[in-house]
């Protein structure tokens, strides 16, 4: 009996051995996200491998240009720090808050020659960022360094009470939690955490077995339970699934479940520690803090009647702008920037849908980074023939899409091989806005439209009204185009391109939006803006 035992166990151990070896060599990715590499102490970054849809992500995971390990003589660094935010995934590089820095400090400081180093992965919480300074990013040696926070979902990526509330990836992301010696780090699970990056056969095994990696709850400690409990309870009740339990993080301190304030206790110091390490560096501490004032207001009145507790929609955000600013960063306000342009909230983000900055917000938000490091004396006052916001003709089709132009629900700029490029259009509508100082000019829209489904008419609208109208294009495939001379009213103007359905009605509905047409031709002539603004 010990001889088949053991001839049983050997038989065991040589087949695991087998399954460790064959995941190994065929490179397994424990990581189950498809886009995201696993990394043993930031939890995953940009999975070269499965980022074709990414131009200029470097084998390391992270997107930027490619860069020498040592800065070579001349040359100033800047490292960005960030989330999907930063990262622009669904834009080429060079439209993104990174490649725009990239230009336009080359541009900006006509006497140094400027690399950016990006450190920004969808999804990153501050531990993660904090982790890549120390452990990457320091080794670059920085001139400047900018982080990029993101209040809303910040907060639940940095709390272990509210794991599962605002991401899948929870079980494989690094925390830091306070206690009486400080920060320490850990694991949602220690003892998985420890052994994934050990084992190829447990991360598979996890994957599979585990719910938590699919999104689930898994078991989590007992004194935690009560506060999962009332997140689930007083979130997902009133239909508030797509945010889950941060919207909590709108309460003033006093109404804050503990859950939220512990969240925002180990925020605090990971941003503490963050700016003691850069100021033993001495190296100039910048931070862009984006606003969700447009993500909530579509459901205000929904989180206001979640229950009795008083909310306030910019809570998170001035916090972050609040404590960033104790610890001596220079802060680039987001939201206040957003109201001094003239624009709408709207007009910086792709959609109501998917809150993260369009191409405009990008360019715009580099444009207030170098502002502010100028004003902190790491840049020069900007040359006079720095204009990046003042352009005659916006070929949106054969140029990185211009910063004075808001581009709402178009995709990026995408090749047809031989044929020219386009833009995906995605319904029911789109809007290009833009802000124009002189009420007397008249300006020429050019416009080639491509339905992808058939039975649309396509309406295109200047600031409200209605502008010129196509035939209904029976067939999939077919085109339209038209040039629009139109008037510009002093401030914010609007062009809205609008896909209706043969009833009349639209072609989809706003919370569910789907590609509508392809824009082959899309050009605006004579557009200037003045991005000068208040911090």
């Amino acid at each position: 009996m010990w001889k088949k035992a053991s001839i049983s166990a050997i038989s065991l151990a040589l087949s695991l051995a087998i399954l460790e070896a064959v995941l190994r060599i065929v490179d397994y990715d424990v990581n189950p996200h498809p886009f995201w590499r696993y990394h043993s102490s930031l939890g995953w970054t940009v999975d070269p491998r499965g980022s074709s849809r990414m131009d200029s992500v470097q084998p390391s995971g992270f997107r930027h240009s490619p860069l020498e390990p040592e800065k070579p003589a001349g040359v100033k660094r800047l490292l960005v720090l960030g989330d999907s935010f930063a990262l622009g995934s669904a834009f080429p590089y060079a439209e993104t808050l990174p490649g725009r820095l990239e230009s336009w400090l080359n541009d900006w400081d006509q006497d140094s020659r400027w690399e950016v180093v990006s450190l920004s992965v969808d999804d990153w919480g501050t531990a993660q960022q904090l982790i890549a300074l120390e452990e990457i990013g320091l080794a670059f040696r920085p001139d400047a360094v900018v982080l990029e926070s993101f209040p809303f979902n910040d907060l639940c990526n940095n709390s272990t009470v509210l794991a599962f509330t605002c991401s899948r990836q929870d079980a494989h992301r690094p925390y830091f939690v306070t206690g009486q010696g400080g920060l320490r780090s850990t694991w949602l699970s220690p003892s998985l955490g420890a052994l994934r990056g050990r084992s190829r056969l447990a991360g598979w095994l996890e994957n599979r077995l585990d719910r938590r990696a699919q999104g689930g709850f898994g078991p989590i400690r007992e004194e935690e339970a009560g506060g999962r409990s009332f997140f689930e309870e007083n979130a997902f009740r009133n239909g508030l699934l797509q945010y889950g339990a941060a919207f909590y993080s709108l309460m003033p301190d006093d109404f804050q479940p503990q859950g939220i304030r512990q969240g925002w206790k180990a925020t605090e110091s990971m941003l503490q520690r963050m700016a003691t390490v850069l100021s033993r560096e001495r190296i100039p501490f910048f931070a862009l803090v984006v606003p969700f004032s447009a993500t909530f207001e579509p459901l205000w009145e929904t989180l206001e009647r979640a229950d009795d507790a008083p909310k306030q929609m910019d809570y998170g955000t001035g916090r972050f702008e609040s404590r960033l600013r104790s610890l001596g960063a220079a802060v680039v306000s987001g939201r206040r920037r957003i109201l001094d342009s003239g624009m709408l909230a709207e007009d910086f983000f792709i959609s109501r849908q998917d809150g993260h900055f369009n191409a405009f917000g990008h360019a715009h938000a580099a444009a207030w980074i170098l502002q502010e490091m100028s004003r902190d004396g790491v840049l020069p006052p900007a040359p006079r023939d720095f204009r990046p916001f003042e352009i005659e003709t916006v070929d949106l089709l054969r140029a990185p899409a211009p910063a004075s132009l808001a581009i709402q629900g178009f995709s990026a700029i995408r090749s047809m091989g031989s044929r020219r490029p386009y833009r995906t259009a995605m319904g029911p509508h789109c809007r290009l806005a833009f802000h124009w100082d002189d009420s007397d000019a008249e300006l020429r829209f050019q416009l080639e439209v491509q339905s992808l489904a058939p039975g649309l008419t396509v309406i295109a609208s200047v600031n409200g009204r209605e502008a010129a109208r196509s035939n209904r294009l029976e067939e999939s495939g077919q085109s339209w185009e038209t040039t629009l001379s139109l008037r510009t009213l002093p401030g914010r103007n609007r062009i809205t391109i609008t896909f209706e359905s043969g009833s009349g009605g639209p072609a989809w509905q706003e919370d569910a939006p789907s590609p509508a047409a392809r824009c082959f031709r899309l050009e605006l002539q004579r557009v200037q803006h003045s991005a000068e603004g208040g911090g």
